[in-house]
This record gives structure tokens, C-alpha cells and sequence, in this order.
């Protein structure tokens, strides 16, 4: 048997509509996965011994939603998931600002290519905060009937995107 060891059949003794007695073998059940499949070990290498694994990348294996804290916190605050304070002051205002800062520090020191790449990011980014505190605030008026911080939020980013577009115009 691949996957492990046999396991013994065992006899019962059974009785027949007719009434007579008969000796039958079974078997347990198969698992639904072979116990040295489920063992955190792998075998990537080629004439390489199974070697142990971190605990988290066979959790993560066991665990198909368990991707890395990174994504899932980029995907919660695109998805608007995430509460709406962490949401605007957090990913929208403070990496906002930082990039700003950056950029005018550096101003004079990069050449034009690593400023304009800089800005496409600083741009991504920034779209990516305006989206999730878009869909925040959303999502608070739509779950928790609070209006005047989500309409604030909303106001808010609809000026700053406009102020972008307008200075990037001139």
C-alpha cells in the first residue's frame, strides 16, 4: 500500500439470510489523506531527505485563505474592510504625506526618470487609499447608518483628487 504502512484486515463473523455462518475480512476505512502526505515534511530536492518545514507554510498549505498579512491588509483596505479612521488617517494621510515629503526631498537629488517613476507611485498609492476610504465610508453607511464622518471622509477625498488633478493640469 503506498502512503504508509498496511493496516491489518480484520475477521468478522457474519450470518447469511439462509442462516449460515460465514468468515469475512475488512478493512477500516481509507482516510481522505494519506497520513505521510498530511506530515509537515517535504521533499523539494532531488535525493534530498525530508526536511522539516516551518509551521506557518504547512498551516498556510492547510489553509488556503491564510495568505500573508501584507496582501491581506492591502486587499481589506482596497475592499474597504477595514474601519474607517485606520482607513483615512492611516492609509490615506500619513503614507500620503510621507510620499510628499520624500518627493520634495528628493527633488533635487534623482534624476527625472526616478522622480516621474516616484510619482506614479506616489499616484497608485494614493489612489489606493482614496479607493478604500471610499468604500469605508461606504460601508459604514450602508451597515452602521452613521453618516456625517463617512460624508466628511468622502468630501474630503473628492477635494484632494480634484486638487491632484489640477495641479498636475498646471
Amino acid at each position: 500500500m503506498k502512503g504508509g504502512p498496511e493496516i491489518p484486515a480484520t475477521s468478522q463473523l457474519s450470518e447469511s439470510p439462509q442462516g449460515e455462518y460465514s468468515l469475512r475480512e475488512s478493512r477500516p476505512p481509507e482516510l481522505p489523506v494519506k497520513l505521510s502526505e498530511a506530515s509537515p515534511t517535504t521533499n523539494d530536492l532531488p535525493g534530498a531527505a525530508e526536511t522539516p518545514r516551518s509551521i506557518f507554510s504547512y498551516w498556510a498549505e492547510q489553509n488556503p485563505r491564510s495568505e500573508s498579512l501584507d496582501k491581506d491588509y492591502l486587499i481589506k483596505h482596497w475592499r474597504g474592510e477595514l474601519s474607517l479612521p485606520v482607513s483615512f488617517w492611516l492609509n490615506a494621510w500619513l503614507l500620503q504625506a510621507f510620499f510628499v515629503v520624500a518627493m520634495r526631498v528628493l527633488a533635487g537629488l534623482m534624476p527625472p526618470a526616478v522622480m516621474l517613476g516616484l510619482v506614479i507611485l506616489a499616484m497608485a498609492i494614493a489612489v489606493w487609499g482614496w479607493v478604500g476610504v471610499w468604500r469605508s465610508a461606504t460601508r459604514v453607511m450602508k451597515q452602521e447608518k452613521r453618516y456625517f464622518w463617512p460624508i466628511v471622509a468622502c468630501s474630503v477625498v473628492v477635494l484632494v483628487a480634484l486638487s491632484w488633478v489640477f495641479s498636475f493640469i498646471a
